[in-house]
């Protein structure tokens, strides 16, 4: 019984040291401890549209990719919003926010999309584990807005 404790005790240590090593000392509310991420790359699109009357119903997305410091992209999170738009103004009906990870150590922790105005807006937090363990997180803000010609950006 008492090899097997001085084991096990041997392995956490030993794992603890590794995780030591491995995890630079940043606390996690710092954002300049924060992953450091190359590059964000935005792209806008309009998905479609469609008509009733003179009002136009626009669908569009935003993506807001992040990419390490080799140009790999790790993670993506998209809004989605729909606006409708009568020629002279426009009107954000709805908005969602979907996450996709490229690299299972990026996660996302919270996110909240919602129309305001002539927008969709997003607020949303990635998180960046090692070995399972939370180290980082990263708050960042996104918006879709269409314009009074129904333009999106």
């Amino acid at each position: 019984m008492c090899k097997q404790m001085n084991r096990l005790l041997s392995v956490v240590v030993l794992a603890a040291l590794l995780l030591c090593l491995y995890v630079p000392s940043f606390a996690a509310d710092d954002p300049q401890a924060a992953p450091h991420f190359d590059q964000i790359l935005v792209e806008t699109a309009v998905d479609g549209t469609s008509a009733r009357g003179e009002v136009v119903t626009i669908y569009g997305h935003k993506n807001y990719t992040a990419y390490d410091t080799n140009g790999t992209a790790v993670w993506r999170m998209t809004l989605t919003g729909t606006f409708t738009y009568d020629g002279s103004s426009s009107s954000c009906t709805g908005a969602s926010l979907s996450f996709t990870a490229y690299d299972s150590a990026y996660y996302k922790v919270s996110g909240n999309a919602y129309p305001s105005g002539s927008s969709a807006v997003a607020d949303f937090t990635v998180g960046f584990r090692v070995l399972g363990i939370t180290v980082a997180t990263t708050n960042h803000h996104m918006a879709l807005s269409c314009d009074a010609n129904g333009n999106l950006s």
